[in-house]
């Protein structure tokens, strides 16, 4: 999850492509601002910095998006699941 390696990170893919409604939208926003306070320096003794700044980064990228992700590439899904 906190990784900083760039991938799809989500099982769930029947929800691919979802709008996230105006509760997951506002639950994101208020994530956001507790990572640039004391969530994110709570965070920071436990990863790496640029784990904390990787998450919050993903976390904008999905509000602005305002979808969950689509699977992409030659082989989206862990092989050998399909």
């Amino acid at each position: 999850t906190f990784h900083v390696e760039e991938k799809l990170r989500t099982v769930v893919w029947d929800l691919a492509g979802t709008t996230l409604d105006a509760a997951v939208a506002g639950a994101l926003g208020r994530l956001d601002v507790a990572l640039g306070g004391p969530v994110g320096a709570r965070l920071s003794e436990l990863l790496t910095v640029e784990e904390v700044h990787a998450t919050r980064e993903r976390l904008e990228v999905l509000r602005d998006a305002g979808v969950l992700p689509q699977p992409e590439g030659d082989r989206p899904f862990p092989w050998p699941l399909l």
